[in-house]
């Protein structure tokens, strides 16, 4: 496009701590990518794993050396067709335009705001293919770890409803299902144990389902029940682009409710932080 774009930089693995926004220029659409002009950016445990490892969770690839962009999903608008969609980036997406390829880039109905699609995208999605993952019949129970945040809400609404904690608390024939790591730790499991019990341990990787192509009816279905009331989101703290890193600190604490979103519109100058319940449509 031959124009440039305000975007959050960090300098690379380890580099957390150290922020810039600078302007860069718009990439371009390549082949089987559409470029989208975002509105709004998600703030998940993904972005800050890239940052301080390198390992984007949602690609499962390590970055390439250098300065990187966090932010693995986004809404806002198709530069092609002036869409509204959410939009499954990996990374980029702290940045006014962020390419995507278009299979894993979704309308937005009309009613449903900017800030409840980006909530139902990543952490809507995680929770329904968790529930797939793991079917709950109506005489079981469901223990949800973190069940403030987008995530573990939206997971507790669909079911109705510390890792080894959880095992040992599990009924005969019980399911864990595992999504993620926040804490950056990885419980070691003995295989012999899941035996007595007759437990079972799976796991569900949201980029999985996207290139499977069942991201789309799923996502669907999420909107369709938050469109008749029966799904709600939580609102969450919004921040602008220069308060990325408070963003994602307060994320670390982990004592946020709703989803945290970059509201990337937001002015030079602007001080964004507050509890969203907008219904801001783009």
């Amino acid at each position: 496009m031959g124009a440039s774009m305000r975007a959050v930089v960090y300098p690379g693995p380890g580099g957390s701590g150290n922020i810039e926004v600078v302007d860069r220029p718009v990439p371009s659409a390549g082949e089987g990518e559409v470029l989208v002009r975002v509105s709004r950016a998600g703030v998940n445990a993904a972005d800050m794993i890239l940052l301080d490892t390198g390992l984007n969770l949602f690609t499962g690839q390590m970055s390439a050396p250098g300065p990187v962009v966090p932010g693995g999903e986004v809404v806002g608008v198709r530069e092609d067709t002036g869409e509204r969609v959410v939009a499954v980036c990996g990374s980029g997406g702290y940045a006014e335009w962020v390419a995507v390829p278009e299979s894993a880039v979704w309308p937005v109905p009309d009613p449903v705001s900017d800030a409840d699609a980006l909530t139902l995208t990543a952490s809507g999605l995680t929770a329904w293919f968790l529930l797939e993952a793991a079917p709950v019949a109506p005489d079981q129970s469901v223990v949800v770890t973190g069940a403030a945040g987008a995530l573990g809400s939206i997971v507790v609404q669909l079911a109705v409803k510390v890792f080894e904690e959880a095992r040992a608390a599990l009924a005969r024939f019980g399911r864990i299902v595992v999504y993620g790591a926040a804490s950056h730790e990885s419980p070691l499991l003995e295989p012999t144990s899941l035996a007595f019990g007759s437990h079972t341990l799976s796991g569900v990787w949201l980029p999985d389902y996207v290139e499977a192509g069942l991201a789309g009816p799923a996502l669907d279905r999420l909107f369709e029940l938050h469109g008749r009331g029966e799904l709600r989101t939580q609102p969450g703290p919004v921040f602008g682009l220069e308060q990325a890193h408070e963003a994602q600190g307060v994320l670390a604490d982990r004592n946020t409710v709703g989803k945290v979103q970059i509201d990337v519109r937001a002015g030079d100058s602007a001080s964004v932080f507050g509890f969203d319940e907008s219904t801001d449509r783009g």
